[in-house]
Parts: C-alpha cells; sequence; structure tokens
C-alpha cells in the first residue's frame, strides 16, 4: 500500500510540475524587456558562480526540472546539435541550465546524466532567480533569453526550436 501511495504522489508530482502537462505560452516580451540577469548559482560541485549582470554575449537561461519531459527534451536537441560540432559549446552564446527546486548538486548531476549534455546545470536553492523572472508556480521549461544592452528580450514556457532561440541571439558559431 505504501508502495501504491509513492507511486501516485511521484505520478502528481509529474503532472503538476512539468510543462509538458500544459500548454506552452509565450508571454508579451514587454513584462520583462530590458532587465538585466544577475544571481550566484550552485555549479554540480557546489561552487558559488556569479552571473554578472554585464555579459558581451547573448544569454540562454532554461529553468528545468530533473523529470521534466520537456525539459529533457529540449536540451536533448541542444546537445544534438552541438555533438556535430565536436560537442563544443557555440562561443558567441553564454547557456545557463538552472534546476528548480533543487537543495543540493544532485538534481543537476541527475539531469546532466539524464541528457548527456556537454555543459553543467546549476542550482539555486529557494528558486528566487527562477520565481523573479518566470513567476512563482509556473511550469517548467522557462526560458529566457538576455541580450547585450538591451536585457531580457524573450520569455517562455514550454520546449523552445533552436530555430526560435536564434532568432532571438542571432547564428550560433563556433
Amino acid at each position: 500500500m505504501e508502495l501504491i501511495k509513492k507511486i501516485v504522489l511521484l505520478n502528481l508530482f509529474f503532472i503538476l510540475g512539468c510543462g509538458s502537462q500544459i500548454k506552452p505560452r509565450i508571454e508579451p516580451e514587454n513584462n520583462v524587456t530590458g532587465f538585466k540577469v544577475t544571481a550566484t548559482l550552485s555549479d554540480i560541485n557546489d561552487a558559488a558562480v556569479e552571473v554578472p549582470e554585464i555579459s558581451t554575449k547573448p544569454r540562454i537561461f532554461i529553468f528545468a526540472s530533473t523529470f521534466c519531459g520537456i525539459c529533457q527534451a529540449e536540451h536533448r536537441n541542444l546537445r544534438d546539435l552541438m555533438s556535430i560540432n565536436n560537442d563544443i559549446l557555440p562561443n558567441n552564446i553564454e547557456f545557463y541550465t538552472i534546476m528548480t527546486g533543487s537543495a543540493d548538486n544532485a538534481d543537476s548531476l541527475d539531469f546532466k546524466d539524464f541528457t548527456k549534455i556537454q555543459w553543467n546545470p546549476f542550482y539555486q536553492i529557494g528558486d528566487e532567480l527562477r520565481n523573479s523572472l518566470c513567476g512563482k508556480g509556473t511550469a517548467n521549461p522557462c526560458v529566457i533569453i538576455e541580450k547585450p544592452n538591451q536585457g531580457i528580450v524573450f520569455k517562455h514556457f514550454g520546449e523552445v526550436s533552436i530555430a526560435e532561440l536564434q532568432s532571438y541571439t542571432g547564428v550560433w558559431t563556433w
């Protein structure tokens, strides 16, 4: 009986916590335009990493959760594109995958293992950055694009294609 309770609760977590269960929607750009992202995140080694307010490259922030199917699919698409380019990240873009609801690095390590992405996911205890950018209680993935000298230009809930990301960041180069 205890096992059945755990299975039901786990399924409920997946249904409520993952963007694959809702229709993705695009928020109007003017809700976030101009805001510059700055935060302290933790990496997979539990080291503090500062996200500087100023960057010379467009930045993509993807807020994800470990067992979110859309989050995993989106990251696998990015991984596959980078695999074609010798597993190297584009040199004109900064990627930040930020695990939500994490108390330690375990979710980041699990997500990297599940998706086989070439970069290391971050986490932030308390989800302050996610809540301030995406809204508290919204679904994952939440994708934010920030451009130099403009701040945030894009916010979206649900999977975003590589072509759509590049329509905001410009073509990626290796």
